[in-house]
Parts: structure tokens; C-alpha cells; sequence
């Protein structure tokens, strides 16, 4: 049985940038979509065959306040878990966006999966949102990885891994 690997899709260039990643590790895994459901993309893009799952998207407006927040995370997190359970990944895999976050979160700690983030290639010389929430989280058993060597002065846990691309 191939290891199952959990692959949360954002939009636009971060699906393209996993998807990347996805085809050099090739068909050695079993993979698993996670994806928001705002993004009617991604899923059309993925060359891999694996599992697709469709959680609430979790992005907010940079007024958002605290109601909305929970109104936002709360049933998207409950997706998650549920997703999560079905899967049972050894591995999460994230690039980000907002999405992302909760997803490796749950993943690391209720489901005892490992975590791999890739800081988004567009992010030279500072962090992502994304980036930010997630490193704290990460440990020596996780990659917490950057595209640009400057980052590596932002995050005290990253690797310097090059361009996916």
C-alpha cells in the first residue's frame, strides 16, 4: 500500500507550484486533495489521479472581524477534521493560501502526519500570512521550506531548497 500524502491546493500559482512538486514525486504515493471550495480550477489541473475533498475556504478581508472569523473557520474546520479522518495521511503537504493553515495544523497534531510547507516562490525577502501562522507549529520532524535565500533569515526553522520550478 503506497503512503497517503494529504496535498492542500490553493489557487491560481500555488496549485501550480504543488503540482510541481507532486510531479516530481511521482506515482509512488497515494495522494489526496484538499482544496477550497471557492477555487473551480485546481482540481481541472491536477495530473496525478488521487482523491479530491472540497473544504469551506477560510480566506477573510483584511476588516474581518471576529464573528465572521469564527463563522469562517469553525465549519471549514469540521470539514477538515472530517476530510482528515477519511484520509489519515502520513504526510500533509502546503504552500499556502489561508486554507492551508488549519489543514496542517489538524493534520500534525490530531492525526499525527508530518508537515512539509513550501513558502510561496513569490515570497524573496518576506513572509507570507501563511508562512507567518505556520512556523511556529513546525518541528525538527517537519520541512519548513523557502525558495529564496533571504527567507532563511526570517524563519529560524526554514531550509533553502531552490526554485520548485
Amino acid at each position: 500500500m503506497k503512503p497517503k500524502i494529504a496535498v492542500v491546493l490553493g489557487s491560481g500559482g500555488h496549485t501550480r507550484q504543488m503540482l510541481e512538486l507532486i510531479d516530481k514525486l511521482g506515482h509512488r504515493y497515494d495522494y489526496n486533495y484538499i482544496i477550497a471550495n471557492t477555487d473551480k480550477a485546481s482540481a481541472s489541473r491536477i495530473r496525478i489521479p488521487g482523491k479530491v475533498f472540497y473544504i469551506y475556504d477560510t480566506r477573510l478581508k483584511t476588516d474581518a472581524n471576529l464573528l465572521k472569523i469564527i463563522l469562517k473557520y469553525v465549519p471549514s474546520t469540521l470539514q477538515a477534521i472530517n476530510v482528515l479522518w477519511k484520509i489519515k495521511p502520513v504526510l500533509v503537504i502546503g504552500c499556502g493560501p489561508a486554507v492551508c493553515e488549519h489543514v496542517v495544523v489538524l493534520a500534525k497534531y490530531m492525526f499525527g502526519a508530518k508537515a512539509v510547507f513550501f513558502e510561496s516562490l513569490t515570497r524573496v525577502k518576506s513572509r507570507s500570512i501563511s508562512g507567518k501562522q505556520l512556523a511556529p507549529f513546525f518541528t525538527d520532524d517537519d520541512l519548513f521550506l523557502v525558495q529564496w535565500k533571504p527567507l532563511l533569515k526570517q524563519y529560524a526553522n526554514a531550509r533553502f531548497v531552490g526554485r520548485l520550478s
